[in-house]
Protein backbone atom coordinates (compact mmCIF):
# COMPACT_ATOMS: atom_id res chain seq x y z
CA UNK A 1 0.00 0.00 0.00
CA UNK A 2 2.73 2.60 0.07
CA UNK A 3 5.83 3.62 -1.54
CA UNK A 4 8.25 1.20 -2.47
CA UNK A 5 10.84 4.01 -1.82
CA UNK A 6 9.52 3.50 2.14
CA UNK A 7 11.61 0.48 3.38
CA UNK A 8 11.44 0.89 7.82
CA UNK A 9 9.27 2.83 9.73
CA UNK A 10 10.38 4.53 12.97
CA UNK A 11 8.14 5.20 15.63
CA UNK A 12 7.79 9.20 15.99
CA UNK A 13 5.22 10.09 18.03
CA UNK A 14 2.57 8.05 19.92
CA UNK A 15 -0.22 9.81 21.54
CA UNK A 16 -0.17 8.33 24.65
CA UNK A 17 3.08 8.47 24.93
CA UNK A 18 3.27 12.22 24.48
CA UNK A 19 0.00 13.29 25.99
CA UNK A 20 -1.65 13.44 23.03
CA UNK A 21 -0.59 17.34 22.18
CA UNK A 22 -0.43 18.45 18.97
CA UNK A 23 2.67 21.09 19.67
CA UNK A 24 4.33 17.66 20.44
CA UNK A 25 3.34 15.96 17.33
CA UNK A 26 4.87 18.89 15.90
CA UNK A 27 8.04 19.28 17.46
CA UNK A 28 8.23 15.47 16.70
CA UNK A 29 6.72 14.79 13.01
CA UNK A 30 7.65 18.67 11.56
CA UNK A 31 10.45 18.71 8.95
CA UNK A 32 10.09 15.05 8.07
CA UNK A 33 8.84 13.62 4.93
CA UNK A 34 6.96 10.44 4.23
CA UNK A 35 5.46 9.85 7.75
CA UNK A 36 2.02 7.81 8.02
CA UNK A 37 -0.51 8.55 11.03
CA UNK A 38 -2.43 5.56 12.01
CA UNK A 39 -5.92 5.82 14.42
CA UNK A 40 -8.19 3.89 15.39
CA UNK A 41 -12.17 5.54 15.60
CA UNK A 42 -15.02 4.93 18.28
CA UNK A 43 -16.37 2.68 16.07
CA UNK A 44 -13.47 0.33 15.97
CA UNK A 45 -12.04 1.61 12.57
CA UNK A 46 -8.09 1.52 11.94
CA UNK A 47 -7.62 4.20 9.50
CA UNK A 48 -4.85 6.57 8.46
CA UNK A 49 -2.84 8.76 6.10
CA UNK A 50 0.58 9.00 4.57
CA UNK A 51 2.18 12.61 4.05
CA UNK A 52 4.33 12.54 1.56
CA UNK A 53 5.20 16.30 2.57
CA UNK A 54 5.98 17.50 6.04
CA UNK A 55 3.58 18.87 8.76
CA UNK A 56 5.81 22.13 9.23
CA UNK A 57 2.76 24.29 11.03
CA UNK A 58 2.53 27.75 9.62
CA UNK A 59 2.77 26.11 6.17
CA UNK A 60 0.21 26.97 3.59
CA UNK A 61 -1.59 23.29 2.60
CA UNK A 62 -0.15 21.45 0.57
CA UNK A 63 -1.23 19.14 -3.02
CA UNK A 64 0.98 16.52 -2.77
CA UNK A 65 1.14 12.36 -3.37
CA UNK A 66 -0.32 11.73 -0.13
CA UNK A 67 -3.31 9.54 0.59
CA UNK A 68 -5.89 8.19 3.74
CA UNK A 69 -6.13 4.43 3.98
CA UNK A 70 -8.55 2.03 6.01
CA UNK A 71 -6.45 -0.89 7.21
CA UNK A 72 -9.98 -2.02 8.50
CA UNK A 73 -10.90 -2.15 5.13
CA UNK A 74 -7.64 -2.59 3.11
CA UNK A 75 -7.98 0.25 0.95
CA UNK A 76 -6.27 3.41 -0.35
CA UNK A 77 -8.05 6.59 -1.42
CA UNK A 78 -6.04 8.92 -3.31
CA UNK A 79 -6.36 12.85 -3.38
CA UNK A 80 -9.15 14.15 -5.93
CA UNK A 81 -6.65 15.63 -9.25
CA UNK A 82 -8.19 19.62 -8.42
CA UNK A 83 -7.63 18.79 -4.65
CA UNK A 84 -5.92 21.95 -3.05
CA UNK A 85 -4.93 20.94 0.46
CA UNK A 86 -3.48 17.24 1.03
CA UNK A 87 -2.50 17.99 4.35
CA UNK A 88 -2.90 20.80 6.55
CA UNK A 89 0.10 22.10 9.00
CA UNK A 90 -1.76 23.77 11.79
CA UNK A 91 0.16 23.94 14.98
CA UNK A 92 -2.84 23.71 16.98
CA UNK A 93 -4.09 20.49 15.42
CA UNK A 94 -2.39 17.09 15.13
CA UNK A 95 -2.39 15.63 11.73
CA UNK A 96 -4.90 16.52 9.19
CA UNK A 97 -5.36 15.46 6.00
CA UNK A 98 -7.35 17.14 3.13
CA UNK A 99 -8.55 20.49 3.18
CA UNK A 100 -11.92 19.40 4.00
CA UNK A 101 -10.59 17.57 6.67
CA UNK A 102 -11.10 13.97 5.75
CA UNK A 103 -9.20 12.98 9.02
CA UNK A 104 -8.77 15.40 11.46
CA UNK A 105 -7.12 14.61 14.68
CA UNK A 106 -7.54 17.34 17.27
CA UNK A 107 -5.03 18.58 19.97
CA UNK A 108 -5.55 16.02 23.21
CA UNK A 109 -7.95 13.90 21.22
CA UNK A 110 -7.46 11.41 23.91
CA UNK A 111 -10.03 14.03 26.26
CA UNK A 112 -11.37 16.19 23.36
CA UNK A 113 -14.75 15.46 21.02
CA UNK A 114 -13.57 17.72 18.59
CA UNK A 115 -11.07 15.20 16.14
CA UNK A 116 -13.73 13.87 13.17
CA UNK A 117 -13.95 12.82 9.86
CA UNK A 118 -15.46 14.63 6.63
CA UNK A 119 -14.27 12.11 4.03
CA UNK A 120 -14.60 12.10 0.99
CA UNK A 121 -14.04 15.77 0.40
CA UNK A 122 -10.24 15.96 -0.81
CA UNK A 123 -9.66 12.24 -1.28
CA UNK A 124 -11.67 9.98 -3.90
CA UNK A 125 -13.52 7.14 -2.76
CA UNK A 126 -12.70 5.09 -5.81
CA UNK A 127 -16.45 3.17 -7.58
CA UNK A 128 -16.88 0.71 -4.64
CA UNK A 129 -19.39 3.38 -2.85
CA UNK A 130 -22.44 4.85 -4.10
CA UNK A 131 -22.48 7.96 -2.21
CA UNK A 132 -20.86 9.94 -0.05
CA UNK A 133 -22.14 9.00 3.44
CA UNK A 134 -21.83 5.23 2.41
CA UNK A 135 -18.38 6.16 1.53
CA UNK A 136 -17.88 7.79 5.18
CA UNK A 137 -19.41 5.45 6.98
CA UNK A 138 -17.75 2.84 5.83
CA UNK A 139 -13.94 5.01 6.41
CA UNK A 140 -15.07 6.05 9.81
CA UNK A 141 -18.04 3.53 11.02
CA UNK A 142 -19.94 6.91 11.81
Amino acid sequence: MFPKEIESLKLLFRGSEHNYKAAEFHTKCDNIRETVTIAETEFGKVIGGFNADTWNHGQSPKNNQSFLFSLTLNEKYAYLNNAQNTTVGNSTYGPTFGGGHDLYISNECNTSISSFTNFPTTFNTGSKYTNGQAAHTAFSGA
